[in-house]
């Protein structure tokens, strides 16, 4: 996953490979307003976005190695909890019972409150519940947070820190 990380304090984080974010949302103005904050604010991020657990599921489906060739997996999966079709929690669990991506990182950013969901969503093994909300710094420094810890994993694990 961490392969080819770089990050000297005070400057990006750059990676042989980006470092990929799933944002399973189908709300079109959320999703601009994230993508925005993201590009101005974490360049280094690379941001794919399906618009339910459905186009998640395929899009999960499809990367590396699990299609030959196919796209990077990601290294986060930001999920909205209410969607049409198929809903956060209905993809959470599907990730979570499927071997070949039971591991990926997930993270809910919801605008919903709901203790129930959140319940669920703990017991699945979630990294973070992020509340939606009008200022995206919440998201933002979450994301820097959590890039910032699988760096220090990694660095660790290697003997490298």
């Amino acid at each position: 996953f961490e392969q080819g990380l770089d990050h000297k304090p005070g400057e990006p984080m750059t990676r042989a490979k980006p470092f990929v974010v799933l944002h399973v949302e189908d709300d079109d103005d959320d999703a601009f307003v994230f993508a925005l904050a993201v590009s101005k604010q974490l360049p280094w991020v690379e941001l794919r976005r399906a618009m339910d657990g459905l186009e998640a599921q395929r899009v999960l489906d499809e990367s590396e190695p699990f299609h030959g060739g196919g796209r990077q997996m990601p290294d986060l999966v930001l999920l909205d909890i209410k969607m049409p079709r198929y809903s956060g929690l209905q993809l959470l669990k599907w990730i979570r019972l499927r071997s070949s991506v039971a591991k990926l990182p997930v993270a809910m950013f919801s605008g919903s409150r709901e203790p129930e969901e959140l319940a669920i969503a703990e017991n699945l093994g979630i990294e973070a519940w992020v509340q939606k909300s009008a200022d995206s710094n919440e998201i933002i420094t979450f994301l820097e947070t959590f890039i910032q810890a699988r760096h220090a994993n990694l660095t660790a694990a290697d003997g490298r820190g």
